[in-house]
């Protein structure tokens, strides 16, 4: 029997490489059997060859077992701590590795870079480790890898995500908080995978913030340690296709392809709407008078009103030229076109918020910016749209 994932490994083995990979830690585990209590001093003595190393330690880890107790009717909770390793970690932060008395654990923690450079460094600590508790057993190990990635608020998750919590028709659609739990069958070698879509608390504005937690489990019984790092280098390939088989070609290429000038213009403009939030806060900074024509500053009110004017623009593709402080006082987005027709935005320090059209023979529009509903203000950007196309505004009226 093959499974729809080793099917699709058996078409295409070649390793997805992700130059902006939403990785947030990258974990190889590797279990033993519970090892005697005196090894814990030998691990702790690797302090000195881990310093070599640029590794700073050791931490205690230790776990905690709480214990309901009745004595002579009586009701207790006993607490009892029991030291399990030590925990080094690298002195740039981007690393850390767990010698345990029950396995090995060695975490990426961001800035992924390549699998070679993560096992590389995971083989170099291992072999430490091992040449501590061998002849040891092997009973399991794995690979996981936690993903964040960022969905924008107000669209569709199938958009960027095929596996999801759906929600039916009739309920309310908005998601305060979710959690989601599958666990499925791998052949090739035989294993577990554990796929977990967490929501958390919203970190970037205008965006929902998405862990996708995926966690291969394989029985290491039997295996002797040059062989479980082979097969290491077969499991890869799991994250390799899982990733994009559980996101769209939208979210893939977010992350994937923003460094390609040959990307769709869709994949372009998530790079400069994320940059022009960026701008839009910096604009807080701005000090009066700072075109020494005596304009204000823009207040905090106005720039947070243009934060939802840049969400709609991005809904629709259409990317500002610049963002700048108005000359009225607030925030300016402005449009230039191969045309001779312009466009901005204006979000005052007054409460008013309106579009002009203009055009180089001197012809202007002024349209109210409308504060809801959301599909108002889409259809308005159309015509923003619409108008930069255009030969001025006097060939729309024609």
């Amino acid at each position: 029997m093959v499974s729809g994932m080793d099917a699709k490994l058996a078409a295409d083995t070649k390793p997805l490489q992700l130059k902006n990979p939403p990785i947030v830690e990258a974990v190889i585990g590797i279990s033993v059997p519970r090892l005697a209590e005196g090894i814990l001093e030998q691990l702790k003595e690797l302090a000195a060859q881990m310093l070599e190393l640029n590794y700073q330690g050791p931490t205690p880890v230790s776990q905690s077992n709480f214990q309901f107790v009745i004595k002579e009717g009586q009701s207790s909770v006993e607490n009892r701590d029991f030291l399990l390793g030590w925990r080094f970690d690298s002195k740039d932060k981007l690393h850390s590795v767990q010698f345990k008395i029950d396995g090995f654990v060695f975490s990426r923690l961001g800035s992924y870079q390549t699998w070679e450079q993560f096992r590389g460094e995971a083989k170099k600590l291992w072999d430490l480790y091992y040449r501590v508790i061998a002849p040891t057993e092997l009973a399991e190990f794995g690979v996981r890898y936690i993903n964040k990635v960022f969905i924008p608020q107000g669209e569709q998750v199938s958009d960027y995500l095929t596996v999801y919590p759906y929600i039916p028709q009739g309920l309310p659609q908005d998601v305060l908080d979710s959690f989601m739990r599958l666990g499925l069958p791998l052949e090739a070698p035989q294993g577990r995978f554990t796929h977990q879509h967490i929501l958390l608390p919203p970190e970037k504005p205008g965006y929902a913030t998405v862990i996708l937690d995926n966690d291969f489990r394989f029985s290491a019984i039997g295996l002797s340690e040059g062989k479980l790092w082979e097969q290491l280098e077969e499991v890869r390939q799991y994250e390799d296709h899982v990733t994009p088989a559980t996101t769209t070609a939208i979210l893939a290429a977010s992350e994937q392809l923003k460094r390609s000038i040959q990307g769709s213009r869709y994949l372009i403009s998530l790079n400069v709407f994320e940059n022009l939030v960026d701008s839009i806060d910096n604009l807080i900074r701005v000090s009066p008078n700072w075109n020494s024509y005596g304009s204000p500053a823009p207040t905090s009110e106005s720039v947070n009103r243009a934060k939802p004017i840049l969400w709609a623009l991005r809904a629709k593709l259409l990317e500002p030229d610049r963002v700048l402080p108005s000359a009225d006082g607030g925030v300016s987005f402005t449009f230039i076109s191969g045309t001779i027709s312009r466009a901005a935005i204006e979000s005052l320090n007054n409460g008013e918020t309106y579009v002009l059209l203009y055009d180089l023979r001197g012809n202007s529009r002024t349209i109210e910016w409308p504060t809801s509903p959301m599909d108002a203000q889409l259809e308005l950007i159309g015509r923003v749209a619409t108008h930069l196309r255009s030969d001025g505004l006097a060939a729309e009226s024609e």
